[in-house]
């Protein structure tokens, strides 16, 4: 016989309510959707009022790095073909396990253009990140090898040689004939054999390798990248370092449009001949413009918290590099500010601040890592950066193990395992101590 009983249980539960929903919703969109929501808004609702035009959308400078990661609606593509940026990111995190290279990584992405070749100096890049050009190299490296084949590449010859590696197809006489490539596309083919020192018939072999590769791989089918032909990365904030060294946090004034209520045509509406119907829907429309006002005062006021905390955190970053970031996580910030964290993580996506040193995507300066014995926070970029330099000053007849590594950063404070010292060592693309003794004594 089955028997009935009563029991209380308590249970933590997050119950949103109709305008915290309404607010997630608004927080969460990046600067043209939220501008397309005032948009749309301001067509359907009589009592908003716009007192400042919305901003012009310039077409795409070449100069400037895209915003893909922000400005594409995955709902707007074909559905049965996922976008080129989500096939990047999902092989950004399957091929890069510490967080500073993924940081890298995915910030270099902002530097393809519509065809898929890589926009950026990488010597430049390296200096406004506070890393070594060989630490770009090696990401970039690593990039090149992600489909669609030649994605990644700096020019068309590196796209071509990209894929016939991939291919297995490459070879000393190959490269040389696209090294000159210029030749090639003039029809210069005199100075084409004599330059690469090749015959016509190998030529003709070339040429018809390359009638088969991909010119333009973001051009892709299914790829959606030509998608981003007009966008832009526009910043929502702004950190400026006044003449007196304050820094300073600002909303990009150019995405925020006044919005004020028709307060005297609600008025007139109210007190003329209106049915029950028609009173309701006016009442309706007039909270739903005074609700979106506040709900965008919010996001805007949100956004603001989340950056600052962000740039208090990680002002050695500003200052010396991407090797000075600190651990951070979505949590930490959510306690500072009395929120939920899923708010800190709406409020972080696509979000773009503009420093100094560069535009980055809020989520860029969250980092794992550790805690030393005096109770500071090490971030592993800082980690992999101790590594480097003890690894810089070995004894070249001695390198030193992972055990040694291991004992000279516990040695500072930094208390780590070995195979945590192992793992970054290979993330940062440094080979093993006897492979670096071999390489020494060659």
């Amino acid at each position: 016989m089955m028997k009935l009983e009563q029991k209380i249980k308590q249970q933590q539960k997050l119950i949103l309510t109709s305008h915290m929903q309404q607010f997630m919703q608004v927080l969460q969109l990046n600067n043209l959707e939220l501008m397309e929501t005032i948009s749309g808004e301001l067509e359907s609702n009589p009592f908003l009022l716009e007192e400042s035009p919305l901003p012009f959308r310039e077409e795409w400078d070449c100069s400037k790095p895209r915003n893909f990661l922000s400005d594409f609606n995955i709902e707007d593509s074909q559905q049965d073909s996922p976008s080129l940026m989500a096939q990047i990111e999902t092989q950004i995190t399957l091929n890069f396990h510490d967080i500073m290279s993924q940081s890298i990584a995915k910030h270099m992405v902002l530097f393809l253009d519509e065809a898929g070749y890589f926009r950026a100096d990488t010597k430049e890049l390296a200096q406004s990140l506070g890393t070594d050009v060989e630490n770009i190299e090696r990401i970039l490296k690593v990039m090149q090898s992600f489909d669609p084949c030649g994605i990644f590449a700096r020019d068309l010859k590196e796209c071509f040689k990209i894929q016939l590696e991939q291919q297995d197809e490459i070879t000393p006489m190959i490269n040389k004939i696209i090294d000159k490539l210029d030749f090639l596309v003039s029809g210069n083919m005199k100075d084409l054999l004599k330059e690469s020192g090749s015959n016509l018939a190998q030529v003709q072999d070339v040429i018809q390798k390359l009638r088969h590769l991909d010119p333009k791989p973001g051009f892709q089918s299914g790829a959606q990248i030509g998608a981003f032909s007009t966008t832009t990365i526009v910043p929502d904030i702004y950190l400026d370092i006044d003449e007196h060294g304050r820094w300073n946090l600002a909303l990009n004034p150019d995405l925020m449009p006044r919005l004020s209520l028709q307060q005297e045509l609600f008025h007139r509406s109210l007190i003329s001949n209106l049915n029950k119907e028609q009173e309701t829907f006016i009442k309706e429309k007039f909270a739903t413009a005074g609700g979106l006002i506040k709900l965008i005062h919010q996001r805007n006021e949100t956004l603001l918290r989340i950056a600052n905390e962000v740039v208090n955190t990680q002002r050695l970053f500003f200052t010396q590099g991407i090797h000075f970031l600190k651990p951070l996580t979505l949590r930490q910030v959510a306690e500072q500010l009395n929120v939920h964290e899923s708010t800190v993580s709406r409020g972080c996506s696509n979000k773009y601040l503009a420093t100094p040193r560069g535009t980055f995507e809020l989520k860029f300066f969250f980092q794992s890592g550790v805690t030393d014995t005096d109770g500071d926070a090490v971030s592993a970029a800082q980690i992999i950066h101790k590594i480097k330099d003890l690894i810089q000053h070995e004894p070249s007849k001695k390198p030193h193990s992972d055990e040694d590594l291991t004992v000279m950063l516990n040695n500072q404070g930094i208390k780590v395992a070995r195979r945590t010292v192992a793992k970054y060592r290979e993330e940062a693309g440094i080979p093993s101590s006897s492979v670096r003794k071999r390489q020494k004594s060659l």
